[in-house]
């Protein structure tokens, strides 16, 4: 999936295809586990700046849900500077 997301050139089609099967990784596997938050995390980075037409809301919303459900994890700290660049600087 994260190769998708770096193919050049980037395509609306590669971006959905990695979405997918990020989703279907969050969907199949265990809920604390290291594959579905980083998982989680990548939706969110896509919302915010792999879609050609991001959707900030929608990331901060995945950004702020993954910190408060695991603040103690890499990944959900990670989101935490991400959330705050957005509320910092607004698209």
């Amino acid at each position: 999936a994260l190769t998708l997301l770096l193919r050049q050139p980037k395509t609306s089609g590669n971006i959905d295809r990695a979405a997918a099967l990020l989703s279907e990784l969050v969907a199949t596997s265990a809920p604390d586990s290291e594959l579905a938050l980083a998982a989680r995390y990548h939706l969110a980075r896509i919302k915010h700046v792999h879609r050609l037409e991001p959707d900030p809301e929608a990331a901060r919303r995945l950004y702020r849900a993954l910190f408060v459900e695991h603040p103690a994890h890499p990944y959900a700290q990670q989101a935490l500077v991400k959330l705050a660049i957005l509320e910092l600087y607004p698209p």
